[in-house]
């Protein structure tokens, strides 16, 4: 996934495939709601670029 992919990738509704060549469905709001939910939580989330695909990190704080 190209870098300037990964900075967006938790906008709402962003989907990072080509609109023309999509072969997958979905709206592009799963990692949105993901980091919405995590950040009221206190935790953080972060993606690491992998080949092939993405690794999604998720720390939460310890109480």
């Amino acid at each position: 996934m190209p870098t300037d992919q990964l900075r967006k990738i938790f906008r709402l509704f962003y989907r990072s495939e080509n609109e023309l060549t999509r072969e997958t469905v979905g709206t592009g709001i799963g990692l949105a709601l993901v980091k919405q939910l995590v950040l009221a939580l206190h935790g953080q989330i972060d993606v690491v670029n992998q080949q092939p695909g993405a690794e999604f990190r998720v720390v939460f704080p310890l109480l």
